[in-house]
């Protein structure tokens, strides 16, 4: 799953519409510049998956990872790992100001990420001219091995053009993309080779395409784990050796097509609604308790509450849509 970013935005009282200093700011490109004008725009507590924010606009995951260092670098974005109940990281808050922060001593502008665009560890010097403990050692730790950074650009290159094979053998698009590696990175660091890879990609395909239930595990955490790469990697060496006989006698796929488009659909209106409308709500209204609302901020509420309505009744739709699919495919049986 894609790291979910929950971004806390710290606005002066005096806030109207904009505060123009970032904007003017000369150091800054006008990426940067617009994606603090948008983050700023966003309610308290508004929270995004790191690749729906990227497909917000046009420039793609690399030009915002881009306009990301910059902010982080310049003072006006701090990245914060947040860990689950169970410790494992589970995504992070951006911290981000009107005005240029001073970076405390130990902390990193953006800390590293394991499924973004930008994993070089170069970071540069905050605004007071001073550098935390950790930049200095890793900005010492490239000096003396310069093939640290080239090493860890390979292997993410190698990440991303192998799950981009996953993702055209599953026959998937957008927001349905595999974006986390799980456990893909851990794998190619094991020694495993991208042939051997796009081998299990390909057996469990073969062996799972025509499932309808085994399907949905065509997927990197299940294809990649620790525990069952092994396996399955001995089992498509042999189904290879053999000459990758079929599986099932070739019979079609059973997935009826347009079901599985209205699934897709149904599944993308509901994030939508939970990531849009619903948490942006739960935020305001959390706001609200402790603040008074300005006409502007509650015209923002009401819009939202305005678009929940409709999303809701797009996913109704949907439903009756798929409804309908499912009592014609039960029909045929």
């Amino acid at each position: 799953m894609s790291e979910l970013i929950r971004l806390e935005t710290r606005r002066s009282k005096r806030y109207k519409t904009i505060f123009l200093e970032a904007t003017e700011d000369p150091r800054l490109s006008w990426k940067a510049k617009g994606l603090h004008t948008y983050l700023m725009s966003r309610p308290p507590g508004w929270e995004i998956h790191y690749h729906h924010l990227a497909s917000c606009s046009t420039d793609g995951k690399s030009s915002l990872g881009s306009a990301v260092k910059e902010l982080s670098a310049l003072g006006y974005l701090r990245i914060e790992k947040e860990q689950g109940e169970s410790g494992h990281f589970s995504g992070s808050k951006w911290v981000l100001t009107e005005s240029p922060m001073t970076m405390p001593i130990g902390e990193s502008p953006y800390p590293d990420y394991p499924d973004t665009d930008y994993p070089d560890t170069d970071y540069p010097d905050t605004d007071n001219g001073t550098i935390s403990k950790k930049q200095e050692a890793v900005k010492n730790t490239n000096k003396k091995n310069p093939s640290v950074g080239e090493a860890a650009a390979r292997l993410g290159s190698r990440c991303d053009t192998l799950m981009e094979y996953l993702n055209q053998a599953t026959e998937r698009s957008g927001v349905t993309l595999f974006r986390s590696y799980g456990g893909l990175r851990e794998r190619l660091k094991d020694g495993v080779a991208d042939e051997d890879v796009r081998l299990v990609i390909d057996f469990k395909r073969a062996q799972w395409g025509h499932d309808e239930r085994m399907r949905a595990y065509i997927r990197p955490k299940t294809l990649f784990g620790k525990e069952n790469f092994p396996g399955y990697l001995d089992e498509a060496r042999g189904w290879d050796a053999r000459g990758r006989p079929s599986f099932n006698g070739d019979r079609p796929p059973t997935q009826n097509p347009e079901r599985v488009v209205l699934t897709r659909k149904l599944e993308e209106a509901r994030d939508r609604l939970r990531l849009d409308f619903e948490n942006p709500l739960v935020r305001w209204e959390n706001y609200s308790a402790a603040n008074a609302m300005t006409q502007e901020q509650t015209e923002e509420v009401e819009a939202l509450e305005r678009g929940a309505a409709a999303m809701r009744k797009q996913i109704a739709r949907i439903e009756e849509d798929l409804g309908t699919v499912e009592r014609s495919v039960a029909g045929r049986v």
